[in-house]
């Protein structure tokens, strides 16, 4: 992978890539022979690694962290960094895309019973050509079925959209056994895809409203939104 700069996020290191060299570098970890966590990062997950040390470990470990958020986009240009947002849904579609024409075989774990089921259907219709090489719902408790089905499916790309932090802790811990190159967590992203969720305008995603949007939608969602402020302040305190 080509060097890329890295800035410092509250103590959780985040590559300042474009959408372009962020599609290379997974390009690049699908043809190593070896495991690389790919981390969508927003300002919810910075804040969980400030008291999740098992988390941060990990997000230290990530071959590749994006700038999911604007949030988070906005901490970097503070520092003098020229970054603009890498969302994580609109990687995964120019990942598809790709993986269309090159042959990646993608394997989707996560959401509900049947949403990444239908998620599947809706990539394959939008990208023909593309290999879904197995589907399952994020509703298991015993690791060791799943893991054996992914493996059995010789997936390069694990999606994984089973939240934050268990997404990423579950990848990276079993990494090696799932047999895949390169594992990414995607959110709600499935959602987004089986049509069970709609995303923000075109227009709001542009000025950086989207969690507006999202608090619109999902009122419930205003505890989890009370990170946006005190992130804020950290930044602004971190000088």
């Amino acid at each position: 992978m080509t060097r890329i700069p890295t800035v410092n996020i509250l103590g959780v290191p985040m590559h300042c890539v474009t959408m372009d060299e962020a599609v290379a570098s997974v390009a690049d970890f699908i043809a190593a022979d070896s495991f690389h966590l790919v981390i969508t990062l927003g300002v919810e997950m910075v804040m969980n690694a400030q008291r999740d040390a098992r988390f941060l470990a990990v997000a230290r470990k990530a071959s590749l962290l994006t700038p999911d958020t604007i949030g988070v986009v906005w901490a970097a240009r503070r520092k003098g960094h020229k970054v603009n947002r890498v969302a994580g849904i609109e990687m995964l579609e120019h990942l598809a895309e790709r993986g269309a024409r090159e042959g990646w075989r993608f394997f989707l774990l996560g959401g509900k019973p049947g949403i990444a089921e239908e998620a599947s259907q809706a990539l394959v219709k939008r990208y023909p050509g593309l290999v879904v090489a197995g589907t399952s719902d994020g509703y298991f408790k015993e690791d060791a079925e799943v893991i054996l089905k992914i493996r059995a499916a010789r997936a390069d790309v694990l999606l994984a959209a089973m939240g934050s932090p268990r997404q990423e802790t579950w990848t990276f811990d079993n990494g090696d056994a799932l047999g895949v190159k390169v594992a990414i967590g995607v959110g709600g992203s499935f959602d987004v895809l089986a049509g069970r969720s709609v995303r923000a305008p075109a227009l709001m995603r542009r000025f950086g409203l989207e969690w507006l949007y999202r608090l619109y939608r999902e009122p419930s969602r205003v505890g989890r939104m009370l990170a946006l402020p005190h992130f804020a302040l950290k930044i602004l305190l971190s000088g």
